[in-house]
């Protein structure tokens, strides 16, 4: 079922500006969805999780859509991704919107977490590799 709800999601967004910009990577039992690069939404479980941060999340939880949650050593961990809305999954142009407020969290994210990556470089930390 997941690969119908990715055609479905390619064929509402082949009518709109996302036309041939979205990307799929299977991952970790579900599919990571790529909007011109960036990681914007995952489906998992036949269901489609967008990117959110603290500028667009409120966009979710103010119409009562939930974070993707996994356990984490049998405690539930939430995820920056929320349900998409479900009027969304049935109109491209209102994916459209949604999509793009997932790419613009993304975009946020992107240059905060290579930030830090060149901060940690700069003070000599390493990353660990496994010994052969």
């Amino acid at each position: 079922m997941t690969h119908e709800l990715i055609a479905h999601l390619q064929d509402l967004l082949a009518v709109t500006h996302w036309r041939g910009r979205i990307r799929t990577k299977a991952m970790f039992g579900g599919h990571g969805l790529y909007c011109d690069g960036r990681m914007c939404a995952l489906v998992f479980n036949d269901s489609v999780y967008l990117k959110t941060d603290a500028a667009n999340r409120g966009e979710f939880t103010r119409r009562g859509l939930t974070p993707f949650t996994y356990l984490l050593r049998g405690k539930p961990k939430p995820l920056s991704y929320y349900a998409v809305p479900p009027e969304a999954l049935e109109d491209g142009a209102e994916l459209a919107k949604w999509i793009d407020s997932a790419w613009q969290a993304a975009g946020r994210k992107a240059p905060a977490k290579a930030a830090a990556g060149s901060a940690a470089r700069a003070s000599g930390a390493r990353r660990s590799r496994p010994s052969p």
